[in-house]
């Protein structure tokens, strides 16, 4: 449930009257009365603003306590600007005094935060939401806090992962960090999963996230996918491309220090999204991407995060509205931190290769690591 503050504002005007429609015109004394939580959005059914029927949110403690609830009537609402909402919502908020608090209201807390679990329904159906839109956190400071919540009622439009009603770089975001993570992946419910199997083939790679981009830009439709079938996360393309080869470079390092190696592509022929697995050891740390001077320099998004157990790096990368790798040179750089025991000579490889980089031959590379500089000096 994202923080939008800056437009309590924008909104408060138009939703004065809806507002009054959900606080109560009088409440039993109990504690010190505060400006309470405003919950406004967007429902969506199938891309299609809903504006008709009852919504009702229940807030929950996550730390026990009674689950405090606020019910308003979908309808049209307007900012200034003309935008268009579905709903908005308030919790009446108090400090407790002399241990007292009214019933159905927020406690407004002295310190720290307080977690509170949401819960939506429409016309009496429960709304599944996405992890990360299901929690509030009230603090000292949440005083006439506005939050908005977007979600939708049906099945999630074509491309449209994160549900707020349409396709944005944000859905190709969430999608590449999913890629990434598997617990942010094993977060999305299966609306989402649905949503972001762009090019319908059962599987969730770096293609669909490029397709999705190409969607923002109406440079393409999506479709639903008229045949569900059980997803797989990364299972890619078949090689198209037998002459395709990635490399690993060679690289010298000092125990305490960093390298940066370089993975090289050769004979690629309008190479596009991918993903791959750099292997090296646990005695090294991923530190970062450098793509400056590299094919991916120009792409819209290239990202990597190690992976469990360690030694083990992902990298995901498209090139949005950016030309495909062609010809031969430095795909990308990958710095990585050398443990100060770490010595010796230490191999590196690429594993899972998917989408346009699938079915390539690979070349391991070496890092050769010396023992880092004494911090003391002999003095004749």
């Amino acid at each position: 449930m994202t923080d939008q503050r800056a437009l309590r504002s924008k909104l408060w005007p138009t939703l004065a009257l809806a507002l009054a429609a959900v606080a109560p015109s009088s409440a039993r004394a109990g504690g010190i009365p505060e400006p309470g939580l405003i919950f406004f959005g967007r429902v969506w059914n199938e891309g299609v603003l809903v504006t008709q029927g009852a919504l009702s949110i229940t807030l929950t403690p996550q730390g026990g306590g009674e689950p405090i609830s606020a019910s308003t009537t979908l309808a049209q609402l307007f900012d200034r600007q003309g935008e268009s909402y579905s709903y908005s919502a308030y919790f009446r908020m108090e400090s407790r005094i002399a241990g007292s608090l009214s019933t159905g209201v927020i406690e407004l807390p002295t310190s720290g935060s307080v977690t509170y679990r949401g819960q939506l329904t429409v016309n009496g159906n429960l709304i599944q939401l996405p992890s990360g839109k299901d929690t509030t956190i009230v603090t000292p400071d949440s005083r006439g806090r506005v939050l908005r919540v977007d979600f939708n009622i049906g099945p999630y439009p074509p491309g449209d992962g994160n549900g707020d009603g349409e396709v944005t770089p944000g859905d190709t975001q969430l999608l590449l960090e999913a890629l990434l993570d598997p617990a942010i992946m094993s977060s999305l419910i299966d609306q989402q999963l649905e949503a972001f199997d762009a090019n319908c083939d059962g599987q969730l790679t770096p293609i669909d996230a490029q397709w999705i981009f190409e969607a923002f830009l109406g440079q393409r439709t999506l479709q639903r996918c008229t045949t569900p079938s059980r997803l797989i996360v990364g299972a890619g393309a078949e090689a198209v491309d037998p002459d395709l080869t990635l490399r690993v470079g060679t690289v010298e390092g000092q125990a305490g220090g960093t390298i940066t190696v370089p993975i090289f592509i050769e004979n690629a022929d309008a190479v596009g999204p991918f993903s791959l697995l750099f292997v090296h050891t646990y005695a090294l740390e991923y530190e970062g991407l450098q793509i400056e001077g590299t094919f991916l320099e120009d792409w819209y998004a290239a990202m990597a995060r190690e992976q469990l157990p360690p030694g083990r790096t992902k990298i995901v990368a498209i090139p949005g509205s950016a030309a495909p790798i062609q010809g031969d040179g430095v795909m990308v750089n990958v710095v990585l931190r050398v443990n100060p025991s770490a010595r010796g000579r230490i191999p590196m490889l690429l594993m899972d290769l998917i989408d346009g980089v699938a079915g390539a031959t690979t070349v391991p590379g070496t890092a050769f690591l010396g023992n880092a500089a004494p911090d003391w000096t002999l003095y004749r």
